[in-house]
């Protein structure tokens, strides 16, 4: 039987400067990100919501049916003012609203457990949501991710 493990390619479906390292035993992949951000600046612009969306879709190689996956996404946000940023994932079928809500200025990991049907692609969808009052100069809503590793922990029947 095979050590449940990534097919070792990536692919990204949004334009986006993005590094892969895979594992030697492809059972873990980092994804590094030199532009998965989004801003808001209030009173300079007329647009009162911001939103940018990315999805990976990476092969699954198993002779199990389920297998458990850990995911971390790591980033940075920055409020001033009235404005928040809003970080919502999906992954195998369940969504997740990062809790970005006390945050001003700091940098912040998600962990996310997910179990994973093998036979179809291991897929990630991040929406990044930014908000101000655009008649408000002092409102300005930053949220900027820098990383999400993926590691499979386990098989599952």
């Amino acid at each position: 039987m095979n050590a449940t493990k990534f097919k070792g390619l990536a692919v990204e479906t949004n334009s986006l400067k993005v590094s892969t390292v895979f594992s030697p035993d492809n059972k873990e992949v980092s994804l590094l990100f030199s532009n998965l951000q989004i801003n808001s600046i209030g009173g300079r612009e007329d647009i009162l919501v911001k939103t940018r969306t990315v999805s990976f879709q990476i092969p699954l190689d198993s002779d199990h049916q389920q297998v458990n996956v850990k995911q971390y996404i790591r980033g940075h946000v920055n409020i001033e003012g009235s404005a928040r940023a809003v970080l919502v994932i999906h992954v195998a079928g369940n969504t997740i609203i990062a809790d970005l809500e006390n945050l001003k200025d700091d940098n912040f990991t998600q962990s996310i457990d997910s179990q994973i049907e093998t036979g179809t692609m291991y897929q990630l969808t991040m929406f990044l949501l930014v908000e101000c009052d655009v008649d408000l100069p002092e409102t300005n809503a930053f949220l900027q991710i820098d990383s999400l590793d993926i590691a499979i922990e386990g098989a599952i029947k």
